[in-house]
């Protein structure tokens, strides 16, 4: 296996099955749910604490997300530029997380 393939496996499966071990299996389904599912609840809810100050922080919170992602991208040919564009994904799925709201 190629170094640039172990740098790609190091910076997105290691913390997935962490954050899935620490949180007991529950980070195994809630982060993909919430990068998908959490993004459009968030933005789509009625819910009276869903008001529009609190989606505009999810904005500003994807627009970071996005900016890490792109920039870990550019500069995706050494490690450290990896492990930003894999900051960048679990970032969006932790704000997408807090995207579903207090139920």
């Amino acid at each position: 296996m190629s170094r640039e393939k172990v740098h790609w496996l190091l910076v997105y499966l290691v913390p997935y099955l962490t954050i899935g071990a620490l949180s007991k299996g529950a980070g195994f389904l809630l982060l993909p749910l919430g990068g998908t599912a959490g993004v459009y609840v968030g933005f789509t809810s009625t819910a009276p604490y869903f008001t529009s100050d609190f989606k505009l922080s999810l904005v500003l919170f994807y627009l970071i997300a996005i900016l890490l992602f792109w920039a870990g991208l550019k500069f995706r040919g050494k490690f450290w530029g990896k492990a930003i564009n894999a900051l960048g994904v679990y970032l969006w799925c932790a704000v997408g997380i807090v995207g579903f709201g207090p139920q």
